[in-house]
């Protein structure tokens, strides 16, 4: 909302020589300039790289795409899961290796039409699925709705946490309750998942984020919070607990589903040289980013056509990772 005024990120231990660090970043800074300090006086600076294509990824031309990531001993919980992006990448997951689902959401079929049809597209491909009610910010809630559907269906082995809240207005008008609104579905929300479940069975976790939480956008200044604090929640569980792969697909615009077509943004950003990334595209790019097998960055962004330090990238994954 301000493009004009340089923002300087700054983490640094507070030692001896932090205020000499932070005299020389801040004279540095250009426009946004991001750097992280570690204990060992290690400096890293956020730059975009280009990881690989989404036809790379997905195996086009080369090496055979490996077997899927989840089999039918796994339980994928999935929070937000009932439709929207979360639903699509859920049922394609599960289709591809025959894992159960456990979908967490808000609304009730019997009044959602939309969720209704998402349910039967499930039925009618022949996936296990448990469907329970409850609100991911609300940790008590989420603990019951848990203990339903693993006696239904089995301990969760995964978690694809999808929820959200995006009511889009500008900087200057948001207060603290709009803030603790927002943050409360992305990042509460997958703290009451994560207490909810047994860590040690976990083995995936993957947190939906937000290209916002990178680049920003007029009106989404809550929400680009609401999506760091969530990457950096599941860059501290990886480093916690090494067992469990962790991945956060920082996700720009989809067409046909998700919040940015439910807001009505598709063809203002398509203006702007946004593409939105088309349903299926996104399905694979999730699924070949998810099979890589080397360990590879926590937070990967996920992306149609987006200017990006007046460099156009094309139908392309790419990583934030600190370098």
């Amino acid at each position: 909302e301000h493009p004009a005024t340089t923002v300087c990120v700054l983490e640094l231990p507070a030692d001896e020589v932090a205020g000499t660090r932070a005299l020389a970043e801040l004279a540095a800074a250009r426009d946004f300039h991001e750097v992280r300090y570690g204990a060992d006086g290690r400096r890293t600076q956020t730059r975009w790289q280009a990881l690989a294509p989404a036809a790379a990824l997905a195996g086009a031309g080369s090496a055979p795409v490996p077997g899927p990531v989840f089999g039918p001993g796994d339980v994928l919980l999935v929070s937000g899961g009932g439709k929207g992006i979360a639903a699509e990448c859920a049922r394609a997951l599960a289709l591809a290796g025959g894992a159960k689902l456990l979908l967490l959401g808000r609304a009730d079929p019997a009044g959602d039409p939309v969720l209704a049809d998402s349910l039967a597209r499930l039925r009618a491909a022949g996936i296990e699925y448990a469907y329970v009610r409850a609100d991911v910010a609300d940790a008590a809630a989420v603990r019951r709705a848990v203990a339903a559907g693993v006696a239904q269906l089995g301990p969760v082995t995964a978690l694809l946490h999808g929820a959200g809240r995006n009511q889009p207005q500008p900087l200057l008008r948001l207060t603290a309750a709009d803030y603790a609104q927002t943050l409360a579905p992305k990042d509460d929300g997958l703290g009451h998942l994560l207490a909810a479940i047994d860590p040690e069975r976990l083995r995936w976790l993957v947190a939906f984020g937000s290209v916002i939480a990178r680049c920003g956008l007029p009106g989404e200044a809550d929400y680009a919070l609401a999506n760091e604090w969530l990457a950096r929640r599941v860059e501290a569980w990886a480093l916690a607990h090494p067992h469990c792969r962790c991945r956060v697909p920082e996700w720009s615009i989809w067409s046909g589903t998700g919040m940015g077509e439910r807001l009505g943004r598709v063809e203002a950003l398509a203006r702007a040289g946004i593409t939105a990334i088309p349903p299926q595209a996104g399905v694979e790019a999730l699924e070949a980013l998810l099979a890589r097998p080397e360990p590879g960055p926590v937070r990967v962004t996920i992306a149609g056509r987006i200017d990006i330090e007046e460099a156009e990238i094309s139908e392309t994954i790419l990583t934030g990772q600190a370098v």
